[in-house]
């Protein structure tokens, strides 16, 4: 799969995560940010939905644990995508232990904090 994404859209994020309540709790707060959310169940749904924009978001925000591709098969596949791997991934996930098998920007421990998230806005999507 090539993706042909010519430009980084601005005010855009992408969340990608299995969890229906979870998706939509963190959509709600990005869109309350006044930007616009791309989402998707899974890491296979994320790169077509990539795959089917003209544009790239800001900022990924990655669960690890997901069926069809997971967190980590994701980020493997990112670096086959030239284009992707300027946009900066943070990884979420509720397991303590877990630690950053693939190069990802960050590290988000579920539940998400709303100042870890607005933080994360802030620095990638406003400055």
């Amino acid at each position: 799969m090539t993706l042909a994404v010519p430009f980084q859209n601005h005010g855009t994020i992408m969340v990608v995560e299995d969890d229906t309540d979870i998706r939509q709790s963190l959509a709600s707060v990005v869109e309350a940010e006044g930007l616009r959310v791309l989402c998707a169940e899974n890491g296979r749904a994320a790169l077509n939905l990539l795959n089917s924009f003209s544009v790239l978001p800001q900022l990924i925000l990655l669960d690890i644990m997901m069926p069809v591709m997971d967190g980590w098969q994701f980020l493997r596949e990112r670096n086959h995508h030239p284009a992707l791997l300027g946009v900066p991934v943070y990884v979420m996930s509720a397991i303590r232990d877990a630690r950053l098998q693939e190069p990802a920007e960050g590290f988000l421990r579920k539940p998400i904090e709303l100042d870890d998230l607005i933080g994360l806005i802030e620095k990638h999507c406003r400055s």
